[in-house]
Formats: C-alpha cells, structure tokens, sequence
C-alpha cells in the first residue's frame, strides 16, 4: 500500500494507486469517495469530550468513540465516522473532507489504532510518521478482518471490480500491455491479467490490486487505469501509467514487494517510466 492511501483487500489483497489528476485538493493526502452513503450522527457532546487515548468503553458507542478521539488528537476536519464492509479500503475519506469510512473491523480497535488513524490523517505524505501509522492500521486490519465468503462460508476468492470499458478499449489496453511486456519486461509478466477501466478514479491514473492465497501464493487481482486515460491525447499518459502499474506487477510476483521500494524502483527505472510513488500530474484531456 502506498504511503498516502489505506488499501488492503478481505483476505490479504492489497492496492497499489498511481498518480493524481491534477485537482488542488489532492496535496491533502486523502482519500475520498463519490458517494456518500449511510452517514452515522454526529457524535454527541459527552462523546466528544471522551480522554484522548482511552479505549471504547464497553456498550459504547465506536463511532462516537473514534470521531472523539479523532478530535482529541486535532483532526477537526472529520465530522462523521461511518463503519462499512468495504471489499478492499480499510479508510477512506468522503469528497467534502468531513466524513471518515472505516472497515467494521475498527470498531472496537484500541487507542493506539486510533492514534493511528489520526496519524495518517495529519502527517507528512510519505513521511515515516505517516508510513508507521499505515503499517499498525494495516496491522490490526490483518489480524481482525474477516475473510470474504461465498454463500455457503467457504473462503472467497478476490474478484476484480467493474469494467466500464468498450470491447474495443479493452482489445486496445490487451495489446498494448502484451506489446509493453515483450519489449520493456521480456515476457516475463502474466501473458494476461486482468485489466479494467474505472470511472470511479476521479483523481487517479491507475492501481494494481494483488493477493496472497493461503498457500503464499502470489497473484494479481486486477490492474485498473483511469477512465478518461484511453481519451485521444491521453496516449503518453496512458502508457506511462501502464509501465508503472506492470513494473508493481513484476516486484510483487517476483520479489514479493508491494509497495514503492527500492526493488520497485529498480524496476521503473529498467522499464523507462519515473520511479516515484505517485506523480502528481493533470491528463491532457479529461471527460469533465
């Protein structure tokens, strides 16, 4: 998981986001969503004058509880927190800044998850601060989320989420990730993986989502690009995008590395594309 983002999937898969379109409010480091469903009340005043660091009290309620100690650690901006069972973000944040979305495996995480999440909130993009809180997040998320079922229990594998393509973006994306992987990664990726465009990606270029069976095997779920990337003047982009996403493809299958490291950063350096964890960067022609 990138430093700026909280991703990981119900039974170990994980989400590696690339680039911003340009938007101003992307140097907050937030992640937000379209829609905002569902939204829980406010927390009360005795809930927001809770001690900071103090664990919910048993019957409390965890979202007045974490929104109280959110405060108490000066995120202000948050006014609602809403528990959801989301497919693959542990944390998000909604479009207007103020509402957190937290997987219900947080509600009875302890102080120290919460100081955390405050954490990843206010610090650095990128900085150690921030990459510490992101690992103990995703620490108490891997041991206190529940695997995905089917209907009948068993375990569930990972699916790659909606495509919005049409037959021929998707025979256009196929070819070019087969072409790119002859000539920068000598054959050596998946002849086909799962690729998918998304709408949804409003301040994204593209993400890698991959897993790790029970056995340890390695695999990747879906690479997804931006929407608008396959737009006529986009094609620069787009295949820059694309060189990021398969160079996490190679570190992750080969090297078990899922993030921006430095194999990672070898990797986009031999394939010709910028080794930086996210480029902040506008399409050239958007939909909007």
């Amino acid at each position: 998981m990138a430093a700026d983002g909280v991703n990981a999937g119900m039974d170990g898969t994980a989400v590696r986001r690339y680039g911003r379109v340009g938007r101003a409010d992307h140097r907050t480091g937030r992640r937000r969503e379209h829609k905002a469903r569902g939204l829980p009340r406010p927390a009360s005043d005795a809930e927001a004058r809770a001690p900071a660091g103090a664990a919910p009290a048993a019957g409390a309620d965890p979202t007045g509880a974490l929104l109280a100690a959110l405060h108490a650690r000066g995120v202000r901006s948050i006014h609602r927190v809403a528990f959801k069972e989301n497919r693959t973000r542990l944390l998000s944040v909604s479009r207007d800044g103020a509402t957190l979305y937290a997987h219900t495996c947080y509600r009875g995480a302890p102080a120290e998850v919460h100081a955390a999440i405050a954490t990843f909130l206010t610090a650095a993009r990128g900085s150690a601060e921030q990459r510490a809180a992101v690992a103990r997040i995703r620490d108490w998320g891997a041991a206190h989320r529940p695997p995905a079922t089917d209907r009948t229990g068993a375990p569930r594998p990972p699916r790659p989420g909606p495509c919005c393509a049409t037959p021929a973006q998707r025979a256009r994306l196929i070819a070019l990730y087969g072409a790119l992987n002859e000539e920068r990664f000598a054959g050596r990726l998946p002849a086909r993986v799962p690729l998918r465009l998304s709408r949804r990606m409003s301040r994204r270029l593209g993400h890698v989502r991959y897993h790790r069976d029970s056995a340890g095997a390695r695999t990747v779920i879906e690479l997804a690009l931006n929407a608008d990337l396959v737009l006529d003047g986009n094609e620069t982009v787009l295949r820059d995008t694309l060189l990021h996403e398969m160079a996490h493809i190679e570190a992750w299958l080969e090297h078990g590395e899922g993030g921006h490291g430095a194999v990672w950063r070898r990797i986009a350096l031999r394939v010709g594309c910028e080794p930086r964890a996210c480029m902040q960067r506008a399409l050239p022609v958007t939909s909007t």
